[in-house]
């Protein structure tokens, strides 16, 4: 069972938003992306130490501490810890209505550096050369990269740049978020991220990252595992369905080395990185059971 601890949210997120039971639904930050994720398993733990259910299988539990930047220092634990697995339970939020996702987009990041020249915007505006209007540019350039019709997103969605309001900025620098559905088209728009093409004199530019995750693909051992659930889940009363997802969690990782994986079994609720963040109190017990349930079918 794969859950991350981390979370999206600044220290001091909870004042604001305090942990609390309103309607049916169970606020907090990070409480549906994955807190209670994490909880269930403990649950499941509990469970297991009273031997209230018996799986034929060892179940090894991993919690990993970088999901929501790049998993770049528990990646290969996960894949190790894969490896030696026959099937990874991805405890990932579910898609509206508790849906399961059995397909993932891929990730690219990038950080692309554009370097100027520094100058005073007033006295000397014409020796400078600025990085932020290039910036703009390439800002324009890169988002057009996209292609709805293809599942493909790209956008630079954090710009930094400029040290004073009368200084030409000669350092500006933009991070770069693309998702794709399949690995050719990622590597496509890594390639046109990479050829950059300079709009102003005096400007030079890199580009750092690359794709992060590729895409996690449907595959026949994975289709079999949510066959699995859905009829445990039937006969718990529960109807549950399979969906795809833009966005990307360590399943990728797993389901890419071929090991089958069923992610999106966390806790149903909504608002992951929101300030509306909450799962459905009345989802809590079911999908425990299904966990519990799936867990002994093993």
């Amino acid at each position: 069972m794969l859950c991350h601890l981390d979370t999206v949210w600044d220290s001091g997120s909870l004042k604001k938003n305090p942990f609390r039971v309103e309607d049916g639904r169970i606020y907090g930050p990070g409480i549906f992306d994955m807190k209670s994720s994490v909880a269930a398993t403990l649950k499941i733990q509990e469970y297991l130490s009273k031997s209230w259910i018996k799986p034929r299988k060892n179940i090894r539990f991993l919690y990993t501490t970088d999901e929501e930047t790049d998993s770049s220092q528990s990646r290969e634990v996960i894949e190790d810890f894969a490896q030696q697995s026959d099937l990874v339970l991805v405890l990932e939020p579910p898609l509206p209505g508790g849906i399961l996702k059995t397909f993932r987009k891929g990730v690219g990041s990038y950080n692309l550096k554009i370097h100027g020249k520094r100058a005073h915007s007033g006295l000397d505006p014409q020796k400078g050369v600025n990085a932020l209007e290039e910036m703009a540019r390439q800002v324009l350039d890169i988002n057009s990269l996209a292609s709805p019709d293809v599942g493909t997103t790209v956008a630079v969605n954090l710009v930094r740049g400029g040290t004073a309001r009368n200084v030409i900025p000669e350092y500006a620098e933009g991070l770069i978020d693309v998702r794709f559905r399949t690995l050719e088209e990622g590597k496509r728009i890594d390639q046109l991220i990479r050829d950059r093409t300079i709009h102003l004199p005096g400007i030079s530019l890199e580009v750092e990252g690359g794709i992060e995750r590729q895409p996690m693909i449907k595959s026949e051992n994975s289709h079999e595992l949510f066959c699995k659930a859905k009829d445990i889940a039937s006969k718990l009363d529960m109807d549950l369905e399979e969906g795809e997802s833009g966005g990307a969690s360590d399943g990728n990782f797993t389901a890419v080395l071929g090991v089958a994986t069923l992610d999106g079994l966390g806790i149903t609720g909504d608002g992951a990185h929101a300030w509306n963040e909450h799962i459905l109190l009345e989802a809590v017990a079911p999908r425990i059971a299904l966990l519990a349930r799936l867990l002994e079918s093993f």
